[in-house]
């Protein structure tokens, strides 16, 4: 079985590398730029749209402009900073295309935005002087990158990795954290030749995909996409495992066997609501721009990251656990509207006592959505699961899996969803449980119709 796996680990450049980096990224940065000018000059005097096939052959111009800068940017970088805007552009078309068709607003407020100063060094003066320059206010356009904006670079060419450095192109050699040794492959791996297929591949051998270096909070880390052979799954544990998702428990899990099993909530988000609240008080009486603004953001974008890392570090774990370590045979989860539950101004619909559909607006349940991460718990179930060899399947989000009584299946449609427990309305049987127990059950028990 030929997966792809993306391993990504910390860099620990010294000055020299750390200096090497930062140019790249501003070699990046200044081509990103120059393409997304050209873009906006096509369309405005030709009324033309340019992709990466007809901007690639004049990356030249850039290293021309800048030698000192691009002459240490590796050579698959500017193509890969191409390839991204085409997909950015590719997504506000779509955007467009969306927004004509349901007939709803897509600015900002105003039609067109004029060429930042930064940026005048694309155009001409003649250009500027004219006024015809400009960009549309519309979410989801390009933007141009200025100097506090966190990019990267990708390359593409081969991969060396030993047990305590990597080697990066033009930089060489860097060091890594050492407690990733025996996380990351060891070796070196070339990129898939055109006339080999995917079952050429030998079990135990990778092919090298791409490579990509990027910046977060003054940190450097390194991302290694490879093609790797894993043995054939095969799933020796229970038959069936039922998740039922939430923010009290982030997940009530039901297997075959009868089991029930609760899994807290560690609420990373909430434990830290504190903390940030001081730190933004901190960053509200430094000046704007000085030193230690800047220090007080730096800390309070610490605290952002820490917490991001702990919820995905609790996710992997859990749904590690669920597929890797378990091994069961099939996997079923909801189907969970996330866009909706995490927005503050929806509405969420609730069944009263009388039967009667009531809405209720979402203020206090969007955090503790977001918080727990479900989304990412979904899309890391998807994958592990097919590394596993188990099914997955999702239960039609009309299923009454908090209604369904998981004894003897009677659906009370007035349950109210925000209970926390559940009792049956059969006089003959008044079972009574855990609402996430007994959807944890209902969910174990659903079949495809």
């Amino acid at each position: 079985m030929v997966v792809i796996r993306t391993y990504k680990t910390l860099l620990l450049p010294n000055e020299e590398q750390l200096q090497q980096l930062q140019t790249i990224a501003h070699g990046v940065k200044l081509v990103w730029n120059w393409a997304l000018a050209e873009r906006i000059r096509a369309y405005q005097l030709k009324g033309e749209t340019i992709w990466q096939k007809d901007l690639q052959g004049r990356v030249k111009e850039v290293r021309e402009q800048f030698p000192e800068i691009m002459k240490h940017v590796p050579s698959h970088a500017p193509l890969a900073v191409l390839k991204h805007q085409d997909q950015a552009m590719r997504r506000y078309f779509a955007t467009i295309k969306k927004a004509q068709e349901q007939g709803g607003r897509i600015g900002r407020g105003t039609a067109e935005r004029k060429i930042p100063g930064p940026m005048h060094r694309w155009f001409t003066n003649e250009e500027l002087e004219s006024g015809v320059f400009h960009y549309p206010d519309i979410i989801g356009f390009p933007r141009f990158k200025v100097k506090r904006d966190q990019v990267g670079f990708n390359f593409y060419t081969v991969v060396e990795i030993e047990a305590d450095q990597i080697k990066i192109p033009k930089i060489g050699w860097v060091s890594i954290v050492a407690r990733d040794a025996g996380y990351l492959p060891i070796g070196k791996w070339h990129n898939q030749p055109r006339d080999y297929k995917d079952e050429d591949l030998g079990i135990g051998n990778r092919w090298f995909a791409s490579g990509a270096v990027v910046q977060k909070n003054k940190r450097w880390y390194i991302c290694v996409t490879v093609k790797e052979h894993i043995p054939d799954p095969n799933p020796t544990g229970p038959e069936t495992l039922g998740i039922h998702q939430g923010v009290n428990h982030l997940a009530t899990i039901s297997t075959s066997d009868k089991t029930v099993k609760s899994i807290e909530n560690p609420r990373h988000y909430r434990a830290a609501e504190k903390k940030l609240a001081r730190l933004n008080r901190k960053i509200a009486r430094r000046t704007r721009g000085s030193n230690r603004y800047k220090k007080a953001r730096e800390e309070f974008n610490k605290i952002h990251e820490q917490i991001a890392n702990r919820r995905l570090d609790t996710i992997h774990k859990l749904t590690t656990d669920l597929t890797l370590n378990r091994q069961p045979k099939k996997i079923v989860t909801e189907d969970w509207n996330i866009h909706t539950l995490s927005q503050k101004g929806k509405y969420l619909t609730f069944v009263n006592k009388q039967g009667k559909s009531i809405k209720v607006r979402n203020r206090r349940a969007a955090k503790g959505f977001l918080d727990s991460g479900l989304g990412m718990m979904n899309h890391f179930l998807k994958y592990k699961a097919a590394w596993s060899g188990a099914e997955l399947v999702t239960a039609d989000k009309h299923y009454p899996s908090t209604k369904r009584c998981s004894k003897c299946g009677t659906i009370n449609q007035a349950f109210d969803g925000r209970k926390r427990r559940f009792a049956c309305i059969n006089p003959d049987c008044k079972h009574v449980e855990l609402r996430e127990r007994n959807s944890a059950k209902n969910i174990r028990d659903f079949s495809d119709p």
